[in-house]
């Protein structure tokens, strides 16, 4: 398959600021060019796919013995968030904005809130990956766990501040990065 270089090539001049007389003139001619090019990248990304169409690339995802079957990517969400599973066996989490309580717990010289439960939005198959921050100003984080050892369906998310209590419930959110299958 030869690829049609002529289109990169054949690029008009980018705008230059420092003409300004030729400035607008450059720039029309310049924006009429680029979707010529993108259509023959289009068209050599089209090639390259041999038919792979959209439908083939977002859609339920699909493994056999181990070996995709179904499309690149599911994206998905519900109550609890939303999630990505790749063709790999990959899975992203996130959780949608979770409210704690009031950071009002006493340990050593910070404070927590209670826990907070997270149901993943899409189960795992081993215990995922888990990483979580406080939407708040400074001094203010999260932690979170699986709820128990190996725990594939659900963590527990905390607050923290670094000076308290504090009174003020703040946002927090998390995610979670393993496998589907």
């Amino acid at each position: 398959m030869a690829l049609p270089l002529t289109a990169i090539s054949s690029l008009p001049k980018a705008p230059n600021l420092a003409d300004p007389a030729n400035f607008q003139d450059d720039a029309a001619t310049f924006v009429g060019a680029l979707a010529s090019f993108r259509s023959s990248i289009n068209s050599m990304i089209d090639e390259i796919n041999g038919g792979l169409s959209n439908a083939s690339i977002l859609g339920t995802v699909r493994q056999s013995s181990g070996s995709p079957t179904g499309s690149l990517f599911e994206p998905g969400s519900n109550s609890n968030g939303a999630y990505v599973r790749f063709a790999d066996g990959t899975q992203i989490c996130t959780s949608n904005a979770l409210y704690g309580t009031a950071a009002n717990i006493a340990v050593s010289t910070n404070y927590r809130t209670a826990d907070m439960n997270w149901i993943y939005p899409a189960s795992f198959v081993g215990e995922p990956r888990l990483s979580a921050s406080c939407r708040s100003e400074v001094n203010h984080w999260a932690t979170v766990r699986p709820i128990s050892g190996g725990n594939t369906t659900e963590a527990v998310l905390r607050g923290w501040a670094a000076a308290g209590p504090q009174a003020t419930a703040w946002t927090y959110v998390a995610t979670a990065v393993g496998r589907w299958f």
